[in-house]
């Protein structure tokens, strides 16, 4: 016999009361015409009901008046079917993730279709969500961000701005060996919303889960800036070369910005949770440390003969235009790597922090002729650094 689907709502202005009735305040409830199972329930300008076959709408089968155990209607709106995960709001959407975990769906009342659609997020980046999608939450702020973890233990985001048409896709790598991350959680802060993370690792050949908080990305001071991974701020009053307080990460390698400065070669904790560097300081951002890397989409020209695309074109330069930036090289492969020089003469440093360079920067591409002409920009921990914008100047010959 297969099991009925349904839906309760409580009395009104009194959530906890289920006694159904008949008057236009009482509680009621109603059954969904399918077999799915619901997985989600969220509300937009009807209740959405999110079911593992199919995505359904509840609402008054009157227009502009309110949901009664009298006046209900209940349409099915798309088929695409839920994971069981719960769906989050954002502003006029919301965002599920489809029955096999595959794609993130926007679900949004459409005025020209008279009915709610879902189109997938994920479509120009089918490889991102490869790993299969466990948990997501949404940041409001700073940025409008969504977080999400794969099967597979990596982390990804979306920077979703749908007022300027921003829909994109990006890896969050996590520094250290054996690292798998759980789940993803976001709260709400003074400030900024805060990112916390479970996230399983391997230490000193045991497996240790780690509720670990993504650092802020706003500071004032170069030696406030923390780009590391699991790490700590360690203070020392006296200065000192003993940085402390790292039984966490024994045994591993770890990375450390003393006063501002990126202290080389890195250091293997000790047993006591200790690392020495080779010059007293007072205050240290130590942790694991993790490369980021940048690199954006082909370039496609357009011109009076047409399109560059399939056409060998040389990226002679680049104009970069980098935010409170500390260290960063570029190149056409990792393999390759130039570090970019932010003490010419040549640039503009508008930066307001002693230590980083924010403004536009003209480097020379190596390399030759190529049709995909790759863009790399890299920087190493656990030094800051933000790109605004890249301008190519180049050149095409023929097919």
């Amino acid at each position: 016999m297969a099991t009925e689907q349904r839906v309760w709502f409580s009395y009104v202005d009194d959530y906890e009361n289920f006694e159904e009735g008949v008057n236009d305040a009482d509680s009621f409830s109603l059954a969904i015409p399918t077999t799915n199972t619901i997985v989600w329930v969220k509300s937009l300008k009807d209740i959405v009901v999110g079911t593992s076959g199919g995505e359904w709408s509840v609402s008054s089968n009157e227009i502009g008046t309110p949901l009664t155990p009298n006046n209900w209607s209940v349409d099915e709106q798309s088929n695409y079917g839920s994971k069981n995960i719960q769906a989050i709001k954002i502003n006029e959407s919301i965002f599920f993730v489809d029955f096999v975990g595959r794609k993130i769906r926007e679900m949004t009342y459409s005025d020209s279709d008279r009915k709610y659609v879902a189109p997938d997020l994920t479509s120009l980046a089918e490889h991102i969500t490869m790993g299969g999608i466990t948990s997501m939450a949404y940041q409001k702020n700073p940025d409008s961000i969504l977080w999400v973890t794969l099967d597979d233990g990596s982390l990804i985001a979306m920077v979703y701005d749908r007022e300027q048409d921003v829909v994109a896709w990006s890896e969050q790598p996590v520094g250290g060996t054996s690292v798998e991350v759980q789940s993803v959680c976001v709260t709400p802060g003074a400030n900024e919303d805060t990112i916390t993370i479970s996230v399983k690792r391997t230490i000193n050949e045991a497996d240790t889960i780690y509720i670990e908080q993504l650092a802020s990305r706003t500071f004032t001071a170069i030696e406030d800036c923390f780009f590391v991974d699991s790490g700590i701020t360690v203070e020392n009053d006296p200065a000192s070369a003993t940085l402390a307080g790292l039984t966490h990460l024994v045994g591993e390698t770890v990375t450390v910005l003393g006063d501002g400065v990126k202290y080389t070669p890195t250091a293997v904790v000790n047993a006591s949770g200790e690392v020495t560097i080779s010059t007293a300081v007072e205050k240290a951002q130590v942790g694991l440390s993790k490369d980021s890397l940048l690199q954006p989409m082909r370039i496609v020209l357009g011109g009076q003969d047409g399109t560059s695309m399939g056409s060998i074109t040389r990226v002679n330069e680049l104009v970069i235009s980098f935010l409170n930036t500390g260290a960063a090289k570029y190149g056409s492969n990792e393999d390759d790597l130039h570090s970019v020089d932010f003490t010419d003469e040549r640039w503009t440093n508008s930066c307001e922090i002693t230590g980083l360079f924010t403004g536009e920067v003209v480097v020379s591409m190596p390399g030759g002729f190529d049709p995909l002409n790759p863009i790399i920009i890299t920087s190493d921990g656990p030094m800051p650094c933000t790109v605004r914008a890249i301008v190519p100047r180049m050149d095409i010959t023929g097919r």
